[in-house]
């Protein structure tokens, strides 16, 4: 059963709030305590927030009647940047099958081009990938070709953000299973899947920051955030 469960994590300015639900979304419990030690979306007190986490945990853990280990959580703020970059990699001399080993190696080559040390990638979205720099498709897989390239959106925090939120987390008692652009997670949630597809715009009101977060093809393409 345990590994059927998953624990959502939502650091926000005003609130803390766990939900601990069955893969198949059946809700078992859910949790909330004040934020504390948490502003404008980056830690400013260890202890304080790790309390609040834990706290916010506890109380659905309760409710649901069981104990969990990781959590999936979300970053969001001002230092959330979009980069667009393009990937290339050698497939063979002679046309050959293009695998899921190949598609990976691409991105990863476009990812390396755009990425500065001080920056994480939270979501890699392939625009658009290009067979022999002529056929412009949207899943290569299985196809043929020599070369294979990408176009692709990353979607980046702070790494310093990212190792503080997960470190408020440990001191908790639990892990960082994964972390989430805020949007993501909220759009999926609330727009259905043809929606998503057809191109979504969500606009979160927090306490601090307003976030905006644009869909198309049921990917998250881009997120940048107000500050008010």
């Amino acid at each position: 059963m345990r590994s059927e469960i998953i624990c959502g994590l939502d650091i926000g300015s005003s609130n803390v709030r766990a939900l601990i639900a069955k893969a198949d979304q059946n809700i078992l419990g859910f949790g909330q305590t004040p934020t504390k030690g948490f502003s404008k979306s980056v830690v400013s007190n260890l202890g304080l927030l790790s309390d609040a986490i834990e706290t916010s945990v506890m109380k659905a853990e309760e409710m649901a009647k069981v104990k969990v280990r990781k959590v999936i959580t979300n970053v969001s703020g001002v230092h959330i940047r979009t980069f667009q970059s393009r990937g290339s990699v050698h497939i063979s001399d002679r046309p050959s099958e293009i695998t899921k080993d190949d598609i990976k190696r691409c991105i990863e080559s476009a990812k390396v081009i755009a990425m500065s040390l001080d920056r994480e990638a939270v979501h890699l979205v392939p625009v658009r990938f290009f067979i022999d720099d002529k056929m412009e498709i949207n899943d290569p897989l299985g196809l043929f070709g020599s070369k294979l390239d990408v176009d692709l959106n990353i979607i980046t925090s702070l790494v310093t953000v990212l190792q503080n939120i997960t470190k408020a987390i440990n001191l908790a008692g639990y892990e960082a299973d994964e972390l989430i652009v805020s949007g993501a997670g909220t759009g999926l949630a609330i727009f259905e899947e043809e929606e998503l597809m057809n191109g979504a715009v969500l606009i979160d009101v927090g306490k601090e920051i307003t976030e905006a977060s644009l869909f198309i093809d049921g990917e998250i393409l881009d997120s940048f955030t107000f500050p008010f």
